[in-house]
């Protein structure tokens, strides 16, 4: 039995519900857990608020930069050309939010923006390029966090969402139950020229495009399933980088035309929508580990025989096996009770 309330009061819940989110806090304590449980990982989390929030900063300075000074905010669209320049733009960024922080003198801000007007013209076009910018930040910003295990996982936040980044030897995964929504993985400003490289800087990128999640509270949850599927394939696999990745690639086995590494698809919506999530669900040829935390997966019961007559049939073998779990009680939610009954145990 779980005591929601207890969890609540201890600042681990949101609320004092079942399907209460687990807070910052909350994640921060699991993580602890996980580190303990397996002492071959480490667990870092990400919070890309600390990027977001510079740029919203500067972007309310900026906007009275343009009143004060009686400019047109009609510019020709701007690009980021490069990767670098992305890199530039942030920290001059910074640099202005401390101006301005310490001398509190926005006539000294404003003669410090004149000289860069064209270059912070780029921001004109704010909600269309920040994300992209924002995510291209986190993903350097994991890049350059000391690998200190053997295997490294990266919690990638903003105070509402929870997805996972995992560094095994030369790859980084990319696992989001919600992942065709936020779509957290590299853009193409930062993944190598050579498509046929299929590199994120040095190294080989997969992204997880199954949509898993149809609800809004479990993502943390998510989180520490993969984080707890992938240590026990790793054990399983008797510690080995290659065989856990020789596992791993029999099903990530596509090559996209994002230049990522990714599943095959085994079904997704048309057209001929049933329900509020049918635009983001996408099932693919998972492991059983990950199919089988799925939210969707009464959804494929129809097409099993479809399945049965054109997927490979080991394939179709997990997939059986996936629903007839699901049938007796859906894995995530086990693995949900499990989490909040760790987070008890904690004071």
């Amino acid at each position: 039995m779980v005591d929601f309330k207890k969890l609540f009061n201890k600042d681990f819940l949101k609320g004092d519900k079942p399907e209460s989110e687990i807070t910052l806090k909350g994640v921060e304590k699991l993580a602890e857990h996980f580190k303990s449980k397996y002492n071959f990982i480490d667990i870092s989390i990400i919070d890309e608020n600390e990027i977001a929030n510079e740029f919203e900063k500067f972007f309310v300075l900026f906007n009275e930069f343009i009143i004060a000074n009686k400019l047109q905010q009609e510019i020709k669209e701007t690009k980021i050309k490069d990767s670098n320049e992305e890199d530039t733009l942030f920290l001059k960024v910074k640099q202005l939010n401390e101006m301005y922080k310490n001398k509190k003198d926005k006539n000294l801000l404003f003669e410090e923006i004149k000289p860069n007007w064209k270059f912070f013209t780029k921001l004109l076009k704010f909600n269309e390029i920040n994300q992209t910018i924002i995510i291209d930040l986190v993903c350097k910003k994991i890049l350059k966090v000391a690998k200190k295990a053997k295997l490294n996982f990266f919690i990638w936040t903003d105070s509402k969402h929870y997805s996972l980044v995992a560094n095994i030897e030369s790859y980084f995964l990319f696992l989001d139950s919600c992942s065709n929504l936020f779509r957290r993985w590299p853009s193409k400003i930062i993944i190598s020229k050579n498509m046929s490289d299929k590199l994120f800087k040095d190294f080989q990128t997969i992204v997880m495009y199954s949509f898993l999640q149809n609800d809004v509270y479990s993502c943390p949850n998510f989180v520490f399933s993969f984080i707890d599927k992938i240590s026990a394939l790793f054990i399983k696999n008797n510690y080995s980088y290659k065989n856990l990745m020789n596992y791993l690639l029999t099903f990530f086995n596509t090559f996209s035309k994002d230049g990522y590494i990714t599943e095959s698809v085994i079904y997704g919506y048309s057209q001929n929508s049933r329900n509020k999530f049918d635009d983001f669900i996408s099932l693919y040829f998972l492991p059983e580990e990950f199919l089988c935390l799925s939210q969707f997966i009464p959804v494929i019961k129809p097409f099993i025989d479809l399945l049965e007559e054109k997927g490979p049939k080991d394939k179709v073998e997990i997939i059986k096996n996936v629903i007839k779990q699901y049938n007796v009680r859906p894995e995530i939610e086990k693995m949900r009770e499990s989490h909040l009954k760790i987070l008890l145990e904690f004071n």
